[in-house]
């Protein structure tokens, strides 16, 4: 299909101004929303409590579970835990490079913290305010600066944080169980509206956050990625991610549309509106700008 096949830097840049995002983003919906997609979501009522939101689910064949090797006596029995959050696969098919999830809420807060720490998790990125229009988007997971919150076996000890813009905080959290502790770095930007976009102004922010997650994925230390939902504002940045991965190389050859269609098949409905869509080929002009490909 035409709209699969990976350009050119050059003939990316020249398709811009003749591409129909609106067609696009309903051919991806059209060919990702199937009844055979339908069909992979959990849908197990007992689960349903912790969902945020009663449409947004993850799919069975890729959602979080702990890591095997965990030696944590306080493991959670595999069969027993869920979390909604699915496994995001890097460039070149890379196995559970990201982690996509909701924003927790109260009842999900020690299994966030377990899935942190059974995945050996080292960034967490946070692309949501705590309230924005007129709900709660997030409940808040971490204790404030110089203080201590237990979740389940698992000790939260926020020891800085750094602030700005504004809109934009760095937190450094060493989360301890047993006798063992590690470092993790929090991201929050709450400067990116449910359902919205931002403008080229402010990819400087997302540019900074994609290249913190992507290495972060490439040393093992699995980054974590979440908004309200885990779909609209994750799917967003998680495609930024792969194009600045593949931007890496001026030879790379890019298929935005292949992209998200991939994201959309590991979490469904990742990228909520055209657009969303069309921010991601925003982006993906202004990197190249910026690296002075063309």
């Amino acid at each position: 299909m035409e709209l699969e096949r990976a350009q050119t830097i050059q003939e990316f840049v020249k398709s811009i101004e003749k591409r129909n995002f609106e067609f696009e983003f309903q051919y991806l919906r059209q060919s990702t929303e199937t009844k055979e997609h339908d069909k992979q979501l959990i849908k197990t009522v007992q689960v349903q409590r912790l969902n945020r939101y009663s449409n947004i689910l993850p799919f069975s064949h890729s959602i979080v579970k702990p890591e095997a090797q965990s030696t944590n006596k306080f493991s959670t029995p595999r069969d027993k835990f869920y979390i909604n959050a699915n496994y995001i696969k890097g460039i070149n098919n890379v196995e559970k490079q990201y982690i996509a999830t909701q924003g927790p809420i109260p009842e999900s807060i020690d299994d966030f913290w377990h899935m942190v720490w059974t995945n050996n998790v080292g960034v967490v990125i946070m692309l949501c305010a705590l309230f924005d229009r007129g709900r709660i988007q997030c409940e808040k997971y971490w204790p404030s600066q110089g203080q201590k919150a237990q979740f389940g076996p698992y000790e939260v000890n926020t020891i800085s944080q750094e602030e700005a813009p504004k809109t934009f905080f760095k937190n450094k959290i060493i989360l301890r169980c047993q006798d063992e502790q590690r470092e993790i770095l929090h991201f929050q930007w709450a400067g990116w509206t449910d359902f919205g976009v931002v403008d080229n102004s402010q990819f400087k922010i997302l540019d900074m956050l994609a290249e913190v997650s992507n290495t972060a994925g490439m040393q093992n230390k699995r980054p974590v990625v979440h908004c309200s939902a885990g779909v609209g504002r994750t799917g967003t940045f998680l495609a930024i991610c792969h194009i600045k991965q593949l931007l890496i190389n001026n030879q790379a050859k890019i298929s935005v549309f292949s992209i998200v269609r991939r994201l959309r098949e590991q979490r469904a409905l990742m990228i909520q509106t055209p657009e969303q869509y069309q921010m991601v080929y925003r982006y993906t002009i202004w990197l190249i700008e910026n690296l002075k490909y063309i």
